[in-house]
Protein backbone atom coordinates (compact mmCIF):
# COMPACT_ATOMS: atom_id res chain seq x y z
CA UNK A 1 0.00 0.00 0.00
CA UNK A 2 1.45 3.37 -0.68
CA UNK A 3 0.42 5.83 1.47
CA UNK A 4 0.52 10.13 1.27
CA UNK A 5 4.50 10.94 0.91
CA UNK A 6 5.64 13.90 2.35
CA UNK A 7 6.98 15.06 -1.24
CA UNK A 8 6.48 13.83 -5.01
CA UNK A 9 6.54 10.79 -5.66
CA UNK A 10 9.63 9.94 -8.00
CA UNK A 11 9.06 6.21 -8.43
CA UNK A 12 6.01 3.80 -8.22
CA UNK A 13 4.80 0.43 -9.12
CA UNK A 14 2.30 0.11 -11.93
CA UNK A 15 -0.10 -1.91 -9.56
CA UNK A 16 -0.57 1.02 -7.81
CA UNK A 17 -1.39 3.22 -10.86
CA UNK A 18 -3.97 0.24 -11.85
CA UNK A 19 -5.25 0.46 -8.11
CA UNK A 20 -6.16 4.19 -7.97
CA UNK A 21 -3.76 4.57 -5.55
CA UNK A 22 -1.55 6.95 -7.68
CA UNK A 23 -3.23 10.76 -6.96
CA UNK A 24 -2.67 14.08 -8.50
CA UNK A 25 -3.46 16.81 -5.71
CA UNK A 26 -2.99 20.53 -6.47
CA UNK A 27 -0.69 22.65 -3.97
CA UNK A 28 -3.76 25.31 -4.03
CA UNK A 29 -2.12 28.19 -5.79
CA UNK A 30 -4.40 30.13 -8.35
CA UNK A 31 -2.45 28.69 -11.13
CA UNK A 32 -4.89 27.28 -14.27
CA UNK A 33 -2.05 24.79 -15.27
CA UNK A 34 0.44 22.47 -13.81
CA UNK A 35 2.19 19.88 -15.70
CA UNK A 36 4.47 16.66 -14.77
CA UNK A 37 6.97 14.09 -16.68
CA UNK A 38 6.73 10.69 -16.70
CA UNK A 39 9.23 7.69 -17.97
CA UNK A 40 7.71 4.40 -17.83
CA UNK A 41 10.66 1.89 -17.41
CA UNK A 42 10.03 -2.28 -17.60
CA UNK A 43 12.91 -5.08 -16.47
CA UNK A 44 12.82 -8.39 -18.20
CA UNK A 45 14.71 -11.07 -16.00
CA UNK A 46 17.43 -12.80 -18.04
CA UNK A 47 16.16 -16.05 -19.20
CA UNK A 48 16.43 -19.13 -17.04
CA UNK A 49 16.94 -16.97 -13.87
CA UNK A 50 15.80 -14.28 -11.51
CA UNK A 51 17.69 -11.52 -13.06
CA UNK A 52 17.62 -7.81 -11.58
CA UNK A 53 15.76 -8.50 -8.35
CA UNK A 54 18.49 -9.00 -5.95
CA UNK A 55 19.61 -5.88 -7.80
CA UNK A 56 22.79 -7.54 -9.82
CA UNK A 57 22.81 -10.46 -12.54
CA UNK A 58 21.59 -9.90 -15.92
CA UNK A 59 18.27 -9.06 -17.19
CA UNK A 60 17.23 -5.87 -19.83
CA UNK A 61 15.89 -2.31 -18.76
CA UNK A 62 14.02 -0.65 -21.37
CA UNK A 63 12.76 3.21 -20.98
CA UNK A 64 10.43 5.45 -22.18
CA UNK A 65 11.13 8.61 -23.70
CA UNK A 66 9.77 11.15 -21.28
CA UNK A 67 6.06 11.96 -21.84
CA UNK A 68 4.51 15.44 -20.39
CA UNK A 69 1.00 15.37 -18.47
CA UNK A 70 -0.78 18.73 -18.82
CA UNK A 71 -3.09 19.66 -16.06
CA UNK A 72 -5.98 21.95 -16.79
CA UNK A 73 -6.80 23.60 -12.96
CA UNK A 74 -10.44 24.77 -12.55
CA UNK A 75 -10.47 27.50 -10.50
CA UNK A 76 -12.25 27.38 -6.98
CA UNK A 77 -14.43 29.99 -5.90
CA UNK A 78 -12.59 30.40 -2.73
CA UNK A 79 -12.76 34.48 -2.35
CA UNK A 80 -15.03 36.40 0.26
CA UNK A 81 -16.81 39.19 -1.97
CA UNK A 82 -16.46 42.74 -0.01
CA UNK A 83 -19.20 45.39 -0.71
CA UNK A 84 -17.50 48.57 -1.72
CA UNK A 85 -20.85 50.53 -2.80
CA UNK A 86 -23.02 50.65 0.92
CA UNK A 87 -24.92 54.14 0.31
CA UNK A 88 -27.67 52.84 3.08
CA UNK A 89 -30.74 54.42 2.52
CA UNK A 90 -33.58 56.42 4.25
CA UNK A 91 -37.18 55.21 5.39
CA UNK A 92 -40.00 56.69 7.70
CA UNK A 93 -40.36 54.64 11.22
CA UNK A 94 -43.35 51.80 10.46
CA UNK A 95 -42.96 52.61 6.61
CA UNK A 96 -41.20 49.96 4.25
CA UNK A 97 -38.56 50.67 1.48
CA UNK A 98 -37.35 48.80 -1.68
CA UNK A 99 -33.53 48.29 -1.16
CA UNK A 100 -32.32 48.29 -4.74
CA UNK A 101 -28.77 47.66 -6.67
CA UNK A 102 -28.34 50.89 -6.00
CA UNK A 103 -27.21 50.58 -2.76
CA UNK A 104 -25.87 47.64 -2.89
CA UNK A 105 -25.08 47.74 -6.66
CA UNK A 106 -21.32 47.42 -6.47
CA UNK A 107 -19.18 44.63 -5.37
CA UNK A 108 -15.29 43.59 -5.64
CA UNK A 109 -15.37 39.98 -6.85
CA UNK A 110 -12.48 38.43 -8.39
CA UNK A 111 -13.84 34.95 -8.94
CA UNK A 112 -16.64 33.66 -10.16
CA UNK A 113 -19.91 35.24 -11.36
CA UNK A 114 -22.12 37.72 -9.81
CA UNK A 115 -25.09 35.76 -10.08
CA UNK A 116 -23.89 33.70 -7.67
CA UNK A 117 -24.27 36.27 -4.74
CA UNK A 118 -27.00 36.57 -2.49
CA UNK A 119 -28.01 39.55 0.08
CA UNK A 120 -28.66 38.20 3.78
CA UNK A 121 -30.37 40.69 6.06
Amino acid sequence: MISRPKGPLQTFPYGALQDGKIVYVHDGTETLHDQFVVVAQTVTPERGGEGLKDGGGGGSVRVSPPHTIQIKVLPANDEVPRVVNNTGTWVWAGSTTLITNAELGRWYFVEGKFSEISHCI
